[in-house]
């Protein structure tokens, strides 16, 4: 096992002359052939890192949390064939800001009309304990209503909602993240 340390981390080590940043996998490989008593790790590090990833992946899938979600059926099509855009739909949802809520609301990028399809939608645990947190009710202009609170079906509902709302969330954080990158 080999870890590359990062120069800017690390200035005592200056020979081998380390990667600025973080290398990329072919410029990792290639340091680690040529440098590799320099990379290596120690017996006991090596144990370490071994205990901490022992049983995966077999253990990742123990923490999937499998919900039933009301979607429109162009949006269930789509996490059907792209079942990990679900982690960005939670990201985006858990860091939006207030005047990003008011185009959350509105929900224009997926109408719910009267199409709604039950869909099977994984999450990990983690990222359905940050989803299912808090409240969210669409504006009355978008179309989606919810159905009683007692309803079996609420939960659902509440869920496919916050699912539905965050395609432009996703799309506003990423063009501006790159709005910014660009201009530092």
């Amino acid at each position: 096992m080999h870890l590359i340390p990062i120069k800017d981390k690390t200035p005592q080590f200056q020979s081998p002359p380390l990667p600025n940043g973080i290398p990329k996998s072919s410029q990792a490989v290639a340091f680690i052939r040529s440098h590799s008593s320099f990379t290596e790790v120690s017996k006991d590090v090596h144990d370490c890192i071994q205990n901490r990833i022992e049983g995966y992946p077999e253990k990742m899938y123990k923490s999937f949390h499998h919900v039933n979600l009301m979607l429109p059926t162009s949006l269930a099509v789509i996490l059907k064939k792209k079942p990990t855009l679900i982690s960005a739909s939670v990201e985006a949802f858990c860091t939006k800001v207030a005047d990003e809520m008011k185009v959350a609301k509105l929900m224009k990028t997926f109408k719910p009309g009267k199409c709604l399809v039950k869909t099977r939608v994984r999450f990990t645990q983690c990222l359905y304990a940050m989803m299912s947190r808090g409240g969210f009710y669409p504006d009355s202009k978008s179309g989606w209503s919810y159905p009683m609170i007692t309803s079996p079906e609420f939960k659902a509902h509440c869920m496919g909602a916050k699912v539905v709302s965050t395609p432009k969330l996703y799309f506003l954080h990423e063009f501006f993240s790159n709005f910014y990158s660009y201009l530092l």
